[in-house]
């Protein structure tokens, strides 16, 4: 029971078994993004907590693959793209073109894994499963953040 406890969380119940998981991850969190912004801002108490929920996300897509048990990355785990999805948004105010942007580029970017964020698909367990979509955040997020600063 409470191994399939974690097996829900990581594939965020159905959605991870839906046709393109990773996309259909990313789209449900975005209610989760505007409540979060609109009660923690943008800044600080929404970095603290994306720091918090990335590391609780860690266990859980452990104990979720552990479960699985076929291979780093199975498709319908999707907590990771969670993880990706509210990193992108720290330090970010949504609008239509931040979301729009931000979304483009952290699936962009999850889809075809350039160079290091391959390299850390590669890592063993929750680590590769995870911290391939952390990058494709934090690089999502730089190149949204500096757009917007230029504008």
């Amino acid at each position: 029971m409470k191994n399939k406890f974690f097996l829900h969380v990581a594939t965020l119940g159905p959605i991870g078994y839906l046709p393109a998981p990773g996309t259909c991850g990313t789209l449900a969190t975005i209610p989760f993004v505007f409540l979060l912004q609109h009660f923690l801002g943008t800044g600080i108490a929404y970095a603290a907590f994306t720091i918090l929920f990335t590391i609780i996300s860690l266990v859980i897509v452990s104990r979720a693959l552990a479960l699985l048990n076929h291979g780093n990355d199975p498709q319908q785990i999707i907590l990771d793209e969670v993880v990706g999805c509210l990193i992108v948004f720290a330090w970010i105010p949504l609008s239509l073109n931040t979301f729009s942007l931000g979304i483009i580029l952290f699936r962009a970017l999850d889809i075809f894994k350039p160079g290091p964020i391959a390299w850390m698909e590669q890592l063993p367990g929750a680590w590769g499963n995870v911290t391939d979509d952390i990058l494709a955040g934090l690089v999502s997020n730089i190149i949204v953040y500096v757009l917007i600063s230029a504008c």
